[in-house]
């Protein structure tokens, strides 16, 4: 016996086109060849949504949807620059900044102005009241044992006098006057002091306006009690008062002392002795 295979098992006529692996070679693919079993599967890339959250956290998830590309996520409204909005905040804050500047500004320069009451147009016996809480103002100094009731500064004389004093202003107007009312004793009665201190430009002004309010009848700036201002158990007005006057360059002292209660006499030497203290100060 041959040691070949027997050509008649071999090549059978019943297996024509069939090989001898069994299966016949129309009908084997490429993955049946000895160079296919040999050549590594193909890796297969995951698509963008197998991809984890993880990974991908910096790619929107718009992208991710269907029908929608790189530029349709590139024209997304929430991917606007945020410049505009930068820009407009940093003009209302230098608005703001400008505006209290100015205001403070105004404050600082302008402040509250005394003397901006109207004139008043009525006679004598009319007053106007001072602007402000007189009992508010600094206290000015004062001779021992005398008490502070109010004060207060003004600008506009002519707004705060009578007589032929305002006629006087309308002319000539102050720098300014600063009036303080105050309370003493004397001989065991209480005593009422109505007293102011004018500043003018020159001494020259200064000294007319010294003369007339010391005459009679020519009028006078207007105390603290005959604008409003009340001390309690005290009248409100110093009929009959003691007067004194003093100037020392562009400057006048005018005061006037009267009884808190009971009538007062303008000769009544206590009284003098009073308003010369006021103003010698």
């Amino acid at each position: 016996m041959s040691w070949l295979t027997d050509p008649d098992e071999e090549w059978s006529t019943d297996d024509v086109g069939t090989s001898r692996h069994g299966a016949p070679e129309s009908e084997r693919g490429y993955q049946d060849s000895p160079a296919y079993a040999e050549e590594p599967p193909r890796q297969q890339l995951p698509s963008y949504s197998a991809v984890p959250e993880g990974l991908r956290a910096e790619a929107p998830a718009a992208y991710d949807e269907p029908g929608r590309g790189y530029h349709d996520f590139a024209d997304d409204p929430d991917d606007e620059p945020r410049s505009k909005l930068g820009l407009i905040a940093a003009i209302v804050a230098a608005w703001l900044v400008v505006s209290i500047a100015v205001l403070g500004f105004l404050l600082v320069t302008r402040g509250p102005h005394g003397g901006s009451n109207t004139a008043s147009s009525s006679g004598p016996t009319s007053s106007t009241k001072p602007s402000g809480s007189p009992s508010s103002q600094v206290a000015a100094p004062l001779p021992d044992g005398w008490v502070q009731q109010a004060a207060d500064t003004q600008t506009d004389c002519a707004a705060h006098s009578y007589g032929e004093i305002k006629t006087f202003f309308a002319k000539v107007p102050c720098n300014s006057v600063r009036r303080v009312l105050a309370t003493t004793n004397q001989g065991g009665r209480s005593v009422i002091v109505a007293s102011y201190v004018i500043t003018f430009n020159t001494a020259e002004q200064a000294k007319r306006f010294n003369s007339m309010v010391s005459s009679d009848g020519t009028g006078n700036i207007s105390d603290l009690l005959r604008e409003g201002v009340t001390v309690k158990g005290g009248p409100s007005r110093l009929p009959n008062a003691a007067f004194a006057s003093q100037q020392s360059g562009a400057t006048v002292r005018v005061a006037e002392a009267g009884y808190a209660t009971g009538a007062s006499d303008a000769g009544d030497a206590r009284l003098k002795s009073v308003a010369d203290q006021a103003v010698a100060r």
